[in-house]
């Protein structure tokens, strides 16, 4: 098995947490690169995880830890990067419960939105990818299941007050040179195509 932690698939959760932000506001642009965009006015926004050392950025997630389900795990990431005292994530949370959680960013006011707002707010959800993931410490014998959602905030959202205190953490400006892992690069690109033609409304689709 290498160096991971277990026999057989090991499982990863991330979260591609994007907004469109007018050209002339974007943050993190790359030099002398074209957006994924057709449309000009916009760019596509992610927030990532910083690399200390300067190298590739990341998507937020992580290893599923032990005892907990996918959901749960990306909703205890969330919560230690932005901390809620209001937060009380079950071991056992589903789709659903994860979707409702990243609802507090929704617009200006922090706190979880109902899930009938959820289009007022410009919020949606949907499953970017799921299954195996390209990965150097894969091995014949152990490997990297990885799944991917998009949660998008297309009106306003609170992120910025939160990043007040988090260096590492920072929105970067979609393009075709954004300093990220193939795999974390194919699921932006792919959250982004969707989110250009169709714009998915609220809830989750798979």
């Amino acid at each position: 098995r290498g160096n991971l932690p277990q026999w057989g698939p090991n499982h990863v959760i991330k979260a591609v947490i994007s907004r469109f932000t007018p050209v002339s506001t974007s943050v993190s642009p790359t030099p002398s690169s074209s957006t994924l965009r057709d449309n000009p006015a916009q760019n596509m926004e992610i927030l990532v995880l910083a690399s200390p050392d300067g190298g590739k950025a990341s998507l937020i997630g992580g290893p599923v830890r032990f005892g907990k389900s996918p959901y749960s795990t990306l909703c205890d990431i969330i919560t230690e990067i932005f901390p809620d005292d209001e937060a009380h994530h079950d071991a056992y949370a589903d789709q659903e419960d994860m979707i409702h959680t990243f609802s507090r960013f929704a617009s200006h006011i922090h706190g979880k939105k109902s899930k009938a707002g959820f289009a007022t707010y410009g919020y949606s959800a949907f499953l970017v990818y799921r299954g195996y993931e390209d990965n150097p410490l894969n091995t014949d014998n152990a490997w990297h299941e990885t799944e991917i959602f998009n949660f998008h905030y297309k009106h306003r959202d609170n992120f910025n007050s939160c990043l007040k205190n988090n260096e590492n953490v920072e929105w970067q400006a979609v393009s075709d040179r954004i300093s990220l892992s193939p795999g974390d690069l194919a699921a932006v690109k792919d959250a982004e195509k969707l989110r250009t033609n169709s714009d998915p409304t609220a809830g989750l689709s798979t």
